[in-house]
């Protein structure tokens, strides 16, 4: 796995309006960590959802996002 210590060099924001659907935050912005977990292996759900776990964060859902 990737440094979890990114420099601020690598991180991208994107700053979303509302659009009907979804409120978002005219003021927050997503943040897009490029390259932040190495991704390996045959299963490279599992690698976000064990850091996702680390972090108090449990897996909520795979697959089926987009039926």
């Amino acid at each position: 796995m990737a440094n979890s210590h990114t420099s601020t060099k690598s991180v991208q924001t994107l700053l979303l309006e509302p659009n009907g659907w979804v409120p978002n935050n005219p003021r927050l912005p997503v943040l897009i960590y490029a390259n932040a977990i190495a991704i390996e292996g045959s299963d490279p759900a599992a690698q976000f959802e064990k850091t996702f776990s680390n972090h108090g964060w449990p897996p909520q859902w795979r697959y089926g996002v987009y039926d």
